[in-house]
């Protein structure tokens, strides 16, 4: 589709010479020659000295047009695809503005109702007969009963239209289309039209090189013929024509085109570096979207119970007045009563919405708060990181009970507010309060020591792993309280790891039994669905990690392998690449720390961190990187994956008895910040907080059967 096509303003006859009434047939390319002089008919050029550059026009014209063309066509596609953005967002607008239309049409028919039924309730009982009225007072029935229990059915109309109207206008602005508008406002703004002219066909002209201007020395006005780009050469000796004498730098035409190749190479640059910050900033976008939709949940559900609140207490309200008024109707305190028992019942209200907005404000600041520190946390913020104990605590000081409380798995959830962990086939909850631990219950899970925890980033659901083969999903059905899905067994040996894709519909497991198996999954009803199995390991797979864009994942074993996959169509993964290591040992770490780079620590007793990176479609070990460890006769124990927090850029590695914390730098590289033994014993695990605040690590004390916790802070310098 052409919208813009190529225009010549100037008419036929504005090709003609002026003095000789004739058609141009040169164009003179002389940098010297004035503007009006270059165009010229024949017998001007005649006229002329010889040995000037020019170009015939009909030639010049011709390449002209290419060049308008090429440019009218790039200038159509860059247009049509604002154009393509704006009628989708006028689609959407359009689309809200009918929903709206409706809505408020909807509002206005109940509203009709509502005003109706409270018209009609009036004039019902407006109305009354004397005969009934001589009978009520005959028998002392109190026309106060009647009035609260007819006040009752007018608040519950009310309750009842109020909930459905401020139901359809909070549907409004959380519809589908209203976000599609706010995502078009933001590619709009985004869109990099370089890549646009850069996918488009484009016709190169050579004009370029025929008619470029020659630069001219400034001493002997002489075309330049050598530049030298030497750093310790004066600005003025750079370039040089014949006469200067000099012959030192490069030809001008090699000198371009080595400009040329600087300037693509810092184009490609530029352009890594936007796209860098498009990532960020549409990561950012999301998590303001996701804030603003929790924020709006939590409001609307503390509105809905506040207003079941008053509800409920203006029931019981209703029922002591009647109650009260019966009593005390004999004593003629009717009215006494009733303002008193109004009173005591507004006190309560009153206090526990304020108590409820208290339990709300503290949750929007917390909100709040992890925004900022998100915004707040750059690759510059700190040089080095002390960790300092905060609290020990045991898991379970009851021997009787201590049958087995191994815990191999540690998890928190997305607010850190919540600590999960394995106890032996069990699984305990806790609160956890700024490095505070608080027990708060205990449920029976598998049939085996836990193995595996991963908690859900965007709801209070988690997924457990066990030494019985089995998958089990927990959703949270009411206040600290998890409900199991079935037992999922598809593996036939230990699950040794498990990892979430980032809009967790997708679950990565593995096992003992050499496999790795990808899942589908929906928290919303505790169900998983085996879609794919992968079976390249020869033995035990200890560890997994995928990339942040989720298009290639790895794991490592007992084989001495490290497997390469990458997705391809249909969400399906295939074998990508055996990774080539200079240290052949078994793998019990794996993780990516950036899109193309992942870390790899071995088992053996020398240790090392092997880094890897993305070259030519591969990943190829950078052996110059490798990071000695030390070696140690104690053999190390699986579980407890590498760690890394991309908010604070903060690796944790856990090899034999020590935890390892490192810095990633913007150069890929990393930087040892500290160096901790915590336990005198390489059986240990723990996982740190989603902030990156708080290290929580776990050891089985052999002598009191029991696991003790130790919570570490980590200061930030």
């Amino acid at each position: 589709m052409q919208i813009f096509t190529s225009q010549i303003l100037e008419n036929d006859y504005s090709f003609n010479c002026l003095k000789h009434n004739s058609h141009f047939t040169m164009v003179v390319t002389e940098q010297n020659f004035k503007s009006e002089d270059r165009l010229q008919c024949a017998n001007c050029w005649n006229s002329n000295q010889t040995g000037l550059h020019a170009i015939p026009f009909l030639t010049f014209m011709e390449r002209i047009k290419e060049q308008q063309n090429s440019f009218c066509q790039n200038l159509n596609m860059i247009i049509l695809k604002n154009l393509s953005i704006i009628d989708q967002l006028k689609v959407s607008i359009n689309s809200i503005k009918t929903q709206l239309n409706q809505k408020l049409k909807d509002c206005e028919e109940k509203i009709s109702l509502w005003n109706q039924q409270l018209i009609e309730l009036g004039d019902k009982n407006s109305k009354y007969s004397i005969h009934d009225e001589v009978e009520r007072f005959i028998q002392n029935e109190s026309k106060v009963d009647y009035l609260l229990g007819l006040t009752r059915a007018i608040k519950e109309l009310n309750y009842d239209y109020s909930n459905k109207i401020q139901l359809q206008l909070n549907n409004v602005m959380d519809s589908t289309q209203y976000r599609n508008c706010q995502q078009y406002l933001l590619d709009i703004n985004q869109m990099d039209s370089d890549d646009i002219i850069e996918s488009g066909t484009l016709i190169q002209s050579n004009i370029k090189n025929d008619v470029r201007k020659k630069p001219l020395c400034q001493v002997h006005n002489q075309e330049i013929i050598y530049v030298d780009s030497d750093k310790d050469i004066d600005v003025e000796l750079r370039t040089s024509c014949l006469k200067c004498n000099r012959r030192n730098g490069d030809n001008l035409d090699d000198f371009l085109k080595k400009w040329e190749s600087y300037s693509q190479e810092g184009k490609r640059y530029l352009r890594d570096q936007f796209q860098k910050l498009k990532f960020q900033v549409e990561r950012q976008n999301n998590e303001l979207i996701s804030i603003r939709t929790e924020l709006c949940q939590i409001i609307d559900k503390k509105i809905k119970q506040n207003n079941e609140m008053l509800k409920t207490s203006y029931d019981k309200q209703f029922q002591s007045i009647q109650e009260l008024n019966y009593q005390l109707n004999h004593q003629g305190l009717k009215e006494s009563a009733l303002k008193l028992s109004k009173q005591e019942s507004v006190e309560f209200c009153v206090q526990n919405i304020n108590e409820d907005y208290q339990v709300l404000t503290s949750k929007i600041n917390r909100i709040l708060h992890r925004l900022d520190q998100t915004q707040k946390v750059t690759l510059q913020d700190f040089k080095a990181i002390k960790l300092e104990e905060i609290t020990s605590f045991s898991q379970n000081n009851n021997p009787k009970e201590a049958a087995d409380q191994s815990c191999f798995a540690v998890a928190f959830n997305k607010s850190d507010q919540i600590m999960i962990s394995g106890s032996g086939s069990s699984i305990k909850t806790w609160l956890f309060n700024n490095g505070q631990l608080v027990e708060i219950d205990t449920f029976e899970a598998h049939d085996d020591n836990i193995s595996c925890l991963v908690f859900s980033q965007h709801s209070n659901s988690f997924i457990s792993g066990s030494m019985d083969f089995t998958i089990k999903i927990w959703k949270e059905k009411s206040l600290l309280k998890w409900e199991s899905s079935q037992a999922f067994l598809e593996h036939t040996d230990f699950i040794s790891c498990l990892i979430l894709s980032q809009n967790e519909d997708f679950l990565f497991s593995g096992s003992y039994d050499r496999t790795i198996r990808v899942w589908k999954l929906d928290f919303r009803v505790n169900s998983l669905q085996q879609v794919q199995c992968l079976e390249s390991h020869t033995n035990l797979v200890f560890c997994l990690s995928i990339n942040s864009s989720e298009s290639q994942l790895v794991s490592c074993g007992q084989d001495q392998q490290i497997i390469l996959w990458e997705k391809g169509n249909g969400n399906q993964w295939n074998f990508k690449q055996k990774v080539e290591q200079s240290i052949q040992d078994l793998g019990f770490r794996i993780q990516f720390i950036s899109d193309t780079q992942f870390i790899w620590i071995n088992k053996g007793s020398k240790g090392c961190l092997c880094f890897f990176e993305l070259e030519n479609g591969l990943f190829i070990e950078k052996q110059n990187k490798q990071i000695n460890l030390g070696e140690d006769d104690c053999e190390d124990k699986d579980f407890f994956p590498i760690q890394y927090n991309n908010q604070r850029n903060v690796v944790v590695i856990k090899h034999r008895k020590s935890i390892y914390i490192y810095k990633k730098e913007e150069d890929n590289n990393i930087t040892l910040l500290s160096n901790i033994q915590i336990f005198d014993n390489p059986e240990f695990y723990g996982q740190l907080t989603n902030d990156g605040k708080y290290l929580v690590a776990t050891y089985k004390v052999q002598t009191k059967n029991q696991s003790q916790f130790i919570t570490m802070q980590l200061n930030y310098y």
